[in-house]
């Protein structure tokens, strides 16, 4: 990750009251990563990070098992979305994790990608 933009995000996220949105993606990706959920980050956020600072008040990620990663952060503390299944809720900060289904699991059996 190129620090400049990083910072130049960061900076951007304080002045539009979106700081909580770093907070949030911790969360997420701490639940997957103990999960061993494979993820991506995308959308707004990663768009951030690299650069093209647009106005964005959530965080999306692309799993290759929605229905597993929502369990896995509903059981870490976030909240059900009130109408979908594919969004959940930080509760310490308000901001949604959006889930998108994409990828796969190397199948264990084999090892792994080649």
């Amino acid at each position: 990750m190129n620090s400049e933009h990083h910072q130049a995000a960061q900076r951007f996220r304080e002045v539009n009251g979106t700081a909580g949105l770093e907070q949030t993606l911790d969360r997420a990706v701490q639940a997957l990563y103990r999960a061993e959920i494979p993820h991506i980050v995308t959308g707004g956020y990663a768009s951030q990070e690299y650069g093209c600072l647009w106005y964005t008040d959530n965080i999306d990620l692309i799993v290759p098992d929605i229905a597993r990663a929502n369990a896995v952060l509903r059981g870490s503390g976030f909240l059900p979305h009130t109408s979908s299944q594919t969004i959940v809720v930080d509760p310490e900060t308000g901001f949604e994790v959006r889930l998108f289904a994409g990828g796969s699991i190397p199948d264990q059996d084999e090892g792994g990608v080649d």
